[in-house]
């Protein structure tokens, strides 16, 4: 094989960016991430396992996988569900099977950031020393998730996830490690109208150069997926 030629055509990526209080850049990190994870591989099997439904007078499709949530419990991870008992009996399903896109102040998914710089392995479903979301000793203020549109230059297809973390603390923060979350949202409509959402880690890295953060100053993370062909 020559140095030339493509191994992968599909790349993720991490961005730290530091700001302080008036928005000066105090230092940008990149690297490769090399961390998506066993959960990330059996939700995507459990996505693509279900065939498309034919018509039939009854049926359930349904396409499903035992995890561990990032509480350390075994929930199950809803790739598709549909449900079909007759022409005047439909029953509905809400299934939001990959959320990332938290809002403000919701540390429960999409990037979260951490203290710990144990190393990855592919069985891990949380951070090894997450930060919560606040304002007090130890605690970062969670942006809310941005995830963008689709873009890059040919070759290469770009999309980005990007969250701003704030030290609103008087002391410096050390990010060693970031996560990525997902929401993974399901509703009966049938029996209810109250969704159960369980949150899966499908990414860790350790940073290989920590990032401080002064107080008063931002952090931003974005994870980059690059497709290139």
């Amino acid at each position: 094989m020559s140095k030339n030629e493509k191994t992968t055509n599909i790349e993720l990526l991490i961005e730290c960016e530091v700001r302080d209080k008036n928005g000066r850049i105090l230092s940008v990190h990149r690297q490769p991430a090399k961390s998506l994870l066993k959960n990330f591989a059996k939700m995507l099997r459990t996505i693509l396992a279900p065939a498309v439904p034919t018509s039939a007078p009854n049926y359930v499709l349904s396409s499903t996988a035992s995890l561990t949530d990032t509480s350390g419990t075994s929930k199950t991870f809803y790739g598709a569900y549909m449900e079909y008992s007759g022409a005047s009996n439909i029953f509905y399903c809400g299934l939001f099977p990959m959320c990332a896109l938290a809002p403000l102040g919701t540390d429960a998914y999409g990037i979260q950031v951490g203290t710990s710089a144990s190393s990855v392995n592919r069985d891990q479903y949380q951070l090894g020393g997450k930060i919560a979301h606040g304002s007090g000793s130890g605690q970062l203020s969670y942006g809310a998730m941005t995830v963008e549109d689709i873009d890059g230059t040919p070759p290469e297809t770009i999309f980005r996830l990007i969250r701003t973390f704030t030290n609103n603390t008087t002391d410096p923060m050390t990010v060693y490690e970031i996560g990525l979350i997902i929401g993974n949202s399901y509703e009966n409509m049938r029996t209810s109208f109250a969704p159960t959402t369980s949150y899966f880690l499908i990414a860790r890295d350790v940073l290989s150069s920590p990032q401080t953060i002064p107080a008063g100053a931002t952090l931003t993370v974005r994870y980059i997926f690059k497709v290139t062909a």
